[in-house]
């Protein structure tokens, strides 16, 4: 079993990955017809990836509900990009996936207050 720190280290990893497959692929739909959506999720995802960075890396006690919030909007994420043909999207959905399991387990672990 891993250590506090080491998991809380890798849902910051999980994040900072999400935040970048995030900005790629809320760029490259910039430039399609009819993806606002699509950016506009994928702009909570940059917010709150990147305030849970924050928040864990400074043992913030509201990491846990920021967890679950991030969790939750990188699920939505996901689901509006993973069905997507296009690289940049899947690259996003895989990230934010990987995002929803990594603060979904933070929020339930006994790590956070």
């Amino acid at each position: 079993m891993a250590n506090p720190q080491q998991t809380i280290q890798q849902c910051i990893e999980s994040c900072s990955e999400c935040l970048v497959a995030c900005e790629v692929c809320a760029e490259t739909c910039a430039a399609l017809e009819g993806m606002q959506g699509t950016i506009r999720l994928c702009r909570d995802c940059i917010g709150v990836c990147s305030t849970t960075i924050s928040f864990l890396a400074r043992g913030s006690q509201l990491s846990k509900e920021l967890c679950q919030v991030t969790a939750t909007a990188c699920q939505r994420c996901y689901e509006e990009t993973q069905s997507c043909g296009i690289d940049e999207c899947q690259a996003c959905a895989r990230a934010c996936l990987a995002t929803v399991e990594a603060c979904t387990m933070m929020a339930a672990s006994a790590y956070l207050a």
